[in-house]
């Protein structure tokens, strides 16, 4: 599991062999989220977390550069 960037203790990552739809994850000391990356909705979990909300404002900013990333680690041509 490669991590892309780090807020703090957060820590974006993309899974290698993972399920559609393309997607990542925020990981903290105390949660985890799970944000498609098509529309940046977090579709798992929930934090109040400030590094968190940096991390995801950040994600929003290089959403293809995240696809891509998911799309090299998960086989998709």
């Amino acid at each position: 599991m490669p991590t892309v960037k780090r807020f703090g203790s957060v820590r974006v990552c993309v899974y290698a062999d993972d399920h559609a739809p393309p997607h990542f994850h925020l990981i903290g000391r105390a949660s985890e989220l799970l944000v498609r990356i098509e529309d940046m909705t977090v579709v798992q979990g929930s934090t109040r977390d400030a590094n968190m909300g940096r991390a995801l404002a950040w994600a929003r900013e290089h959403r293809d550069a995240l696809l891509a990333i998911w799309a090299h680690l998960n086989d998709v041509a």
